[in-house]
Parts: structure tokens; C-alpha cells; sequence
């Protein structure tokens, strides 16, 4: 596959495959450009977790390891609709804030993948917190007659006024499975 490698107003930054392993951390060191060149980050990609079931996937904004403030809200649609919403400040376990229902890629969730988009803003600005909105989606088939469409959404703030300069995507006791990967991009 051949990944755009520019757009109008973006840069191609960083692309990552984990698989394996319980998180990924994306690092402006680590990053074909720094990220003080850049105003928002933005990270798409498709991931599982290496289980049978759904898992959350945290989000932890330069290494912060308390104060996560998050909103966010899952509908859940199946044979009936399901909807939920949450609201936590300083969060500090697990790590970092929620960024979504992740699905397991084997047994009879095999071959699924939630598609997830992630917009980090105003990432050099000191005299602000650190603030991130997300989504992410998937659908499944886990018998012959049921099905589920899964989508979040939400936004996170971290109570640190650096400039960001690295965010880990992790799951709390799970890993991801083979053909995850994220692709980062810087813009103005």
C-alpha cells in the first residue's frame, strides 16, 4: 500500500505498525519533521487488540501520568441501541484518558478493526493546557445473525502547559494485534 506522503497544508510526519505490544508513543524526535514546525497534529489509522473481545485504548499527552480531563460518548447499535456517556477529571488510572472501544481481532471478532481519527490542536502554545478530540469506529459480525456498530467520540485536556512533545496510544493489559498502524501529520 502507498501512503500519501503530503498534503495541502499537512506534512507526512511518522507511521507506526504496532503489533504485540501494549502501546505506541510517537515522539517529535522521533518524527521526520519536529513538531514545533507545526501548529496540530493529526493521527489516522486502523487498530485491534490481539484478544477476543472490546477493549479501551488510552491516550497520555506528554508522559503525564495524572491529570487527564475527558468527555466522551459511545453509541453501541446492534439488535438494540445502546448509548453511553462519561465525564471524569484528573483521571490517573488506567494512564492517560479513554480514545475508544477497540475491537479483538480473533475468534469471532477475526479481522476486525476499528478505524480511528485523532486531532491534537495547539500543541506549542505554553500559555494552554493540551487539548485533543477523537473518534473512532467499527463494525462486526460475531455470529450469523448478530452485528454491532460501534462509534465514540470524544475530547481530552491535559493540565500541562509545555509544548507536546510526544503522546502514547496504549491498552491496559492487552496488546495490539498484527495490522494496526497510525499515520501522523503535522499542519499550520
Amino acid at each position: 500500500m502507498t501512503r500519501q506522503t503530503s498534503t495541502e497544508g499537512y506534512r507526512h510526519l511518522q507511521s507506526q505498525s504496532p503489533s504485540g505490544v501494549s502501546s505506541v508513543t510517537f515522539t517529535s524526535a522521533g518524527s521526520d519533521e519536529a513538531w514545533s514546525n507545526f501548529k496540530n497534529l493529526i493521527l489516522v489509522g486502523k487498530c485491534a487488540n490481539a484478544d477476543t473481545s472490546v477493549y479501551a485504548a488510552y491516550l497520555q499527552l506528554n508522559g503525564s501520568t495524572t491529570n487527564h480531563d475527558e468527555v466522551w460518548h459511545i453509541r453501541r447499535g446492534a439488535t438494540s441501541d445502546s448509548k453511553y456517556g462519561y465525564y471524569s477529571e484528573a483521571r490517573t488510572a488506567p494512564l492517560g484518558a479513554y480514545l475508544a472501544y477497540i475491537p479483538g481481532n480473533v475468534g469471532s471478532w477475526a479481522n476486525e478493526f476499528a478505524f480511528v481519527h485523532l486531532n491534537i490542536g495547539d500543541i506549542n502554545n505554553t500559555n494552554a493546557y493540551k487539548r485533543a478530540s477523537h473518534e473512532a469506529g467499527f463494525s462486526s459480525t460475531t455470529a450469523a445473525t448478530s452485528y454491532y456498530v460501534w462509534h465514540s467520540l470524544g475530547s481530552v485536556m491535559v493540565r500541562d502547559t509545555s509544548a507536546l512533545t510526544e503522546f502514547t496510544i496504549s491498552f491496559s493489559g492487552r496488546n495490539f494485534a498484527a495490522g494496526s498502524y497510525f499515520d501522523l501529520t503535522g499542519g499550520w
